[in-house]
């Protein structure tokens, strides 16, 4: 019996001496010596490493899968593997995109083998990311990819946006003015405007990932129904409009449109406006006939721009109120058109003014965002063509 007791002693003085004699160094490594198998494996794929760049780059491949745990074998290390595990964790979890957006915290323990290390990674996500928003990543280099993959989403009304970028400097508030115009420059294309959020990771630096929301009054299947009814309406509203004489096709736009369209002055006098409401869109005005000044300016624009002809919305005021006309060009000249005005108090009043004119009317907007409106055609010499 004693000679029993002395050999499972023996065994198990053997055993520890295997297991390695320190499990924490510092920091969030695990330094383990000689191998042990890992715990866990993830997906069981191992990458192979030679450089802290590739070890952190095949980290961040495994957060991209939205694995909980990754392995990296490590061979012909020319650095101090203990330290930059711990090093790569804090990188990722701080400064790398992936790792600031989609990480609550990580972790890196590394074992050694005869001629390599094998890293294992833990990763810990936060709560709100799920593998649709990492596959969903789309990386862009310049201003212009920007904007067009942030239209691409608006316009089949997606409920999030995920965009990386390198080497652009852009704030916050610039990022959500990025939403608002690719609504106001695309009213066939997008029915109604989200109420947009976004987040920024990291905070700081210039390779950062864009994390926006879109949230919408109605669901998108409704949406896709209300474009189709407005694309359908614009295209019955220009039916017979030719665009070669610019300022007769402009004034014959407008009619039709006022025609059309009552003013829905309740909306507008109440303080509803919103560019969620159905009244401030194109589709309020060329499908359900109700607008305030905002959507017969949409309108005005979308009908323009089917018939290839350069405008623009203005945002701004009429008085105290918030309100929203258009801009025209003609023979390189530009003046404004309100067609809200138009339908209110006729269209001497409100269709081809200059800048001077509208001011005096009382219009309030940021000139230095549009172009400048000094052009001498006037309303009474379109109609007397």
């Amino acid at each position: 019996m004693k000679k029993m007791l002395r050999a499972v002693s023996a065994l198990l003085i053997l055993v520890v001496l295997a297991s390695g004699c320190s499990l924490v160094l510092s920091g969030e490594i695990r330094i383990v010596t000689p191998y042990v198998t890992p715990t866990s494996q993830g997906s069981g794929r191992i990458k192979e490493v030679e450089t802290y760049e590739e070890l952190k780059d095949a980290a961040v491949e495994f957060i991209l899968g939205m694995e909980e745990k990754g392995l990296v074998r490590v061979f012909s290390y020319d650095g101090d593997i203990e330290s930059d595990v711990v090093t790569v964790c804090s990188d990722i979890l701080e400064n790398d995109p992936i790792g600031a957006f989609a990480l609550s915290g990580m972790e890196g323990a590394a074992t050694k083998i005869v001629s390599y290390y094998e890293v294992e990674f833990s990763f810990f996500y936060n709560t709100r990311i799920v593998p649709e928003y990492l596959d969903g990543i789309v990386t862009v280099s310049t201003l212009r990819y920007f904007k067009s993959e942030l239209l691409s989403k608006l316009k089949s009304y997606e409920g999030y946006s995920a965009i990386l970028t390198n080497n652009l400097v852009i704030s916050a508030e610039e990022a959500l003015k990025y939403v608002e115009a690719a609504y106001y420059e695309n009213p066939l294309d997008i029915v109604m405007a989200p109420v947009s959020a976004v987040e920024i990771f990291p905070s700081h630096g210039t390779s950062r990932l864009f994390f926006f929301t879109f949230g919408y009054r109605y669901e998108p299947s409704t949406l896709k129904v209300m474009d189709e009814s407005l694309k359908s309406a614009v295209a019955s509203m220009v039916n017979g409009v030719s665009a070669v004489n610019r300022p007769r096709a402009l004034l014959a736009l407008c009619r039709r449109l006022t025609e059309f369209v009552k003013y829905d002055s309740d909306t507008a006098a109440g303080g509803d406006y919103t560019n969620q409401h159905i009244s401030a869109t194109a589709y309020g005005a060329l499908v359900t006939g109700t607008a305030v000044g905002e959507g017969y300016a949409m309108a005005y624009k979308a009908l323009c721009d089917k018939l290839g002809i350069p405008n623009t919305i203005v945002l701004g005021k009429l008085g105290e109120m918030q309100h929203a006309w258009n801009i025209v060009e003609i023979g390189g000249e530009y003046y404004h058109v309100d067609p809200s005005m138009c339908a209110v108090h006729g269209f001497s009043e409100a269709f081809l003014k200059t800048d001077a004119e509208m001011q005096q009317a009382g219009y309030v907007w940021d000139a230095g965002r549009y172009m400048a409106c000094q052009g001498s055609l006037t309303y009474e010499d379109v109609i007397e063509e």
